[in-house]
């Protein structure tokens, strides 16, 4: 009886050193053949004892086998297998870029095209695909972003009130430097 033991409990020992030690196979093939060998002893001490071990392996071996898959990520060798955690921005890129475009709320830029209604606008020297309410607007018009709906910057066009024109001068197109296209 004590080898039918020794044979199950070393074969037992050997499924969980298979899934921790990347050994090709040989240890699953080493543990079945003790279990077979488990199995035949119990058979030749009495046909109850094999039945027995045979029973106890079928619900044994998925078990510890279960639970060795379940740990075999945290040791070294899974370490090797398995990747990091992706982070945050991994899953999802455009977080990074969403903050950005979150920080344009309530700024003041310039359209360096028409929008008509959609277009490009420059904010702090940062171009951006921009969008109006309806409107069309020319390059050069001042606008501030009203609000943003998902990925799309909504601007309207602001009144330049601050300006005073002087009537001793001449009244000038007004000039605009604009950064070169990227």
């Amino acid at each position: 009886m004590e080898w039918i033991l020794i044979t199950l409990t070393a074969g037992l020992l050997l499924i969980i050193l298979e899934v921790f030690i990347p050994s090709g196979g040989i240890l699953g093939i080493i543990a079945a053949i003790l279990f077979v060998v488990s199995v035949a002893l119990g058979y030749m001490q009495s046909s109850l004892t094999g039945s027995v071990l045979l029973l106890t392996l079928a619900i044994l071996v998925p078990i510890v086998s279960t639970i060795a898959v379940h740990y075999w990520p945290r040791t070294p060798a899974g370490k090797h297998f398995f990747p990091n955690h992706p982070t945050e921005e991994e899953l999802n890129p455009s977080v990074p870029h969403q903050n950005r475009v979150n920080e344009l709320l309530e700024a003041e830029g310039i359209a360096v095209t028409p929008l008509r209604p959609s277009g490009v606008c420059v904010f702090n020297d940062v171009r951006v695909d921009t969008i109006t309410e309806g409107m069309m607007l020319e390059p050069g018009d001042n606008v501030r972003v009203i609000r943003i709906h998902g990925t799309q910057v909504v601007v309207r066009k602001i009144e330049n009130t601050s300006q005073e024109f002087d009537s001793s001068t001449d009244e000038t197109e007004p000039s605009f430097d604009l950064p070169p296209p990227e």
